[in-house]
């Protein structure tokens, strides 16, 4: 396996979307937000998940063999 796609696989990008929905959900209740802090808001919410996603993968990796 290539690095790119062991990358990919450990970010697991097709979960983005629910960090993102949690950050418009927030903003759709508080009323709106402001687009530039939406966006950034959506980026860091986004980057936190997959973050946490790899740190998960690196703790675990003895126990789930990555």
């Amino acid at each position: 396996m290539n690095r790119t796609r062991a990358w990919v696989q450990m970010l697991r990008p097709a979960l983005a979307p629910t960090a993102a929905a949690d950050v418009l959900a927030g903003a759709a209740f508080a009323g709106g937000a402001d687009a530039a802090a939406l966006t950034l808001a959506l980026a860091g919410s986004v980057c936190l998940y997959a973050g946490g996603m790899v740190e998960n993968d690196l703790c675990d990796r003895e126990r789930d063999g990555i």
